[in-house]
């Protein structure tokens, strides 16, 4: 500031590891002034954390990606919106604003598809076929979780593929949910032929 030249040992600031480095200005020869030292603080970036977003459904309207971390950072999201129209896993990068000393940090989001729902062709029980009821519904696909209305009827409400004898004509509808809590339903007909 006074306008005495020198030189720096180290010449230059090494930021590539957090903590305190001293630097030394040695004044060139010829001049009434004596050398000086700096203390150079190199701190870490601050991580920005957000609260993982659980698997969504596929067409779901999906929550927005916060723009402030929950500890204190802001910033913006690439994309800056969650699409649930394609099922997968997008992976989602947040940078903090550039006046922020923080780390670019991503979020993976994935985006589960329907389960498979088949609830069988209808059925008929009549003196000649189905005489003991009519099997309905499908294989049961692990991790899959079923759930037929209504129940009267059926040998079992919560199985993929129950045996159904009703009294009279019924409509069974069948919803299926997947480990991800995504749902399908789909019905089939039990007609009863005395």
């Amino acid at each position: 500031l006074e306008g005495i030249t020198g030189t720096w040992s180290p010449l230059s600031i090494d930021v590539s590891t957090p903590g305190t480095s001293t630097y030394t200005f040695t004044v060139d020869a010829g001049q009434c002034a004596i050398g000086t030292t700096m203390d150079i603080e190199v701190t870490a970036p601050v991580v920005p954390d957000f609260a993982q977003i659980d698997p969504l459904c596929i067409n779901v309207v999906a929550p927005a990606l916060d723009a402030v971390s929950t500890n204190g950072i802001s910033g913006t999201w690439s994309p800056s919106t969650i699409n649930t129209s394609v099922a997968g896993t997008i992976t989602y990068t947040f940078t903090p604003d550039a006046s922020i000393c923080a780390s670019i940090v991503t979020m993976d989001v994935e985006v589960v598809p329907l389960p498979v729902i088949d609830p069988g062709i209808d059925q008929t029980i009549n003196c000649i076929s189905n005489i003991d009821g009519a099997v309905i519904g499908s294989s049961l696909i692990a991790g899959n979780s079923y759930s037929w209305s209504p129940s009267l009827g059926l040998s079992d409400p919560s199985a993929s593929d129950p045996l159904a004898n009703p009294l009279t004509n019924t409509l069974y509808t069948l919803t299926v949910t997947n480990s991800a809590g995504c749902s399908s339903v789909g019905s089939v007909n039990v007609f009863v032929d005395t």
